[in-house]
């Protein structure tokens, strides 16, 4: 039985998801949200290593807010959630072979917006950099000659490492808090 969608469920997933592309001749509403809706399962690809948008919490249990959002969003059309966990390189293929509806937190470029369908409104991605207190940065080449630490196999250091200018050195760190303590020690 197929409801008519409250406003809510759409802006609920208004942030931070792409969606597969529809069959052949099919619109993405009759697609990909037919076949969510007829199965009863909304299945979510998440890399559950980025705090505070989705890890996993003490309990072992994934948390965050991509985390919230999907939930809400699996109440809202009135299905069942299944996060299916991936790692950053398999986002895009788990999302065409139909592995996953959807998927959360991806750099987008346009070679993939040819690709996939992405929710509006959609965000930018903003770094921020953190430094002792008086050193004054106000882009990427102001980290020439500097020592930066990026949290190991995360969408940002992936994002950010490419663009250090030549005389910046990247030190991986495990985690996030990791990197804040090395900036604070």
């Amino acid at each position: 039985m197929s409801m008519p969608l409250p406003r809510r469920a759409l802006l609920a997933g208004a942030s931070l998801l792409g969606l597969a592309p529809p069959p052949a001749g099919a619109t993405p509403a009759r697609g990909a949200l037919a076949r969510i809706l007829e199965n009863g399962e909304l299945r979510v690809g998440l890399m559950l290593r980025t705090p505070p948008w989705a890890a996993h919490d003490e309990f072992g249990e994934p948390d965050g807010s991509e985390v919230a959002l999907v939930r809400q969003l699996a109440r809202d059309l009135g299905t069942r959630l299944r996060i299916v966990v991936l790692e950053a390189e398999e986002r895009i293929p788990a999302l065409e072979s139909g592995r996953v509806d959807v998927v959360a937190s991806f750099p987008v470029d346009t070679g993939l917006l040819r690709r996939i369908a992405l929710a509006r409104p959609h965000g930018r991605l903003r770094v921020v950099i953190a430094g002792r207190a008086g050193r004054h940065l106000h882009g990427f080449p102001d980290l020439d000659g500097l020592t930066l630490a990026l949290p190991m196999g995360t969408a940002l250091a992936d994002l950010v490492h490419p663009l250090l200018p030549p005389g910046a050195v990247a030190v991986f760190l495990p985690d996030y808090a990791e990197c804040l303590d090395a900036v604070l020690l």
